[in-house]
């Protein structure tokens, strides 16, 4: 049975997060998030349970809470607490299964730029635009000892190499990383 959306108060009262959430949501997620919705308006309600309390959607809550916003597109569900948690779960991990075609994406990002729209609300980093745009070669084919076919950006972080090798890729991702900022430790 649909559910009926409806605009509410974004008030602390009203909107509550779910505190054991378990998806860890970066600042620059955030702002990612916020570009976007400020982009393209808010197209994808937050739901929450009776009570208010945040099934899906905490980034762009916290997203419309750093914009200002007044007001927050959401759908009241009467999900179980089981189905709530198993949803809250299923919603974050099915994102993380879908792969790029990379050739697709590289064309569909350069016509966005021919079109002078700011690429910059996607989501995607420099270094990752100019892989996709200028440095994807579609006869790339990586694989697994086992034969099993990666990502190519997936690859970079699966491949096994000889230790001298991996010795030096680990160093220049750590200056990468370094030079964005991004928090990381080696284990």
């Amino acid at each position: 049975m649909p559910s009926k959306m409806e605009w509410i108060e974004l008030d602390d009262n009203l909107v509550k997060m779910y505190e054991e959430n378990p998806r860890i949501i970066e600042p620059d997620t955030i702002d990612a998030v916020a570009k976007s919705i400020k982009k393209f308006g808010f197209q994808q309600p937050i739901v929450l349970n009776k009570d208010n309390v945040i099934i899906v959607g905490h980034t762009r809550v916290l997203a419309a809470v750093k914009l200002g916003l007044k007001k927050i597109p959401v759908i009241k569900t009467d999900l179980s607490e089981a189905d709530a948690k198993a949803y809250r779960i299923a919603d974050n991990k099915l994102h993380e299964n879908g792969r790029w075609n990379y050739e697709l994406l590289g064309y569909e990002i350069s016509e966005l730029k021919e079109m002078d729209f700011d690429i910059d609300v996607l989501g995607f980093d420099d270094s990752e635009l100019e892989f996709i745009i200028d440095g994807w070669n579609s006869n790339i084919d990586v694989s697994t000892k086992d034969g099993e076919s990666l990502d190519p950006l997936q690859s970079l972080l699966k491949i096994e190499v000889q230790q001298d090798v991996k010795d030096k890729a680990l160093n220049l991702i750590k200056e990468t990383l370094d030079k964005s900022g991004v928090e990381y430790s080696v284990k």
